[in-house]
């Protein structure tokens, strides 16, 4: 499965562009699915293996950011609707980051 994810600023929804994305499948006992660099519009693709049986279901990941206004890893996990039957250039999924103490910026 994989699935194409727009990372953006929790509050004001801009796109982060240059951020350094690590996810963990949280559904597989935290698997490492590896490290992204958001494009310019603060895009990326995350691929997991899913078992047939459970490819249709929700997937549970993790996200570790790093980048620019960033002092320490912001991390947030949210539940990624899987579809075999929808490629995933056709959807794009938010991941709001927090930015501690700069959320007005």
């Amino acid at each position: 499965m994989n699935a194409r994810l727009r990372l953006e600023r929790a509050s004001g929804r801009s796109p982060l562009a240059g951020y350094a994305v690590t996810t963990f499948d949280v559904d597989a006992a935290d698997r490492d699915l590896g490290t992204d660099v958001t494009d310019a519009l603060g895009e990326f693709e995350v691929t997991w293996y899913a078992p047939e049986a459970a490819s249709q279901a929700e997937r549970k990941l993790r996200f570790s950011v790093t980048g620019p206004g960033l002092n320490e890893p912001a991390e947030t996990t949210i539940g990624i609707p899987a579809d075999p039957q929808v490629p995933a250039s056709q959807t794009v999924t938010t991941v709001p980051i927090p930015f501690p103490g700069r959320e007005g910026l």
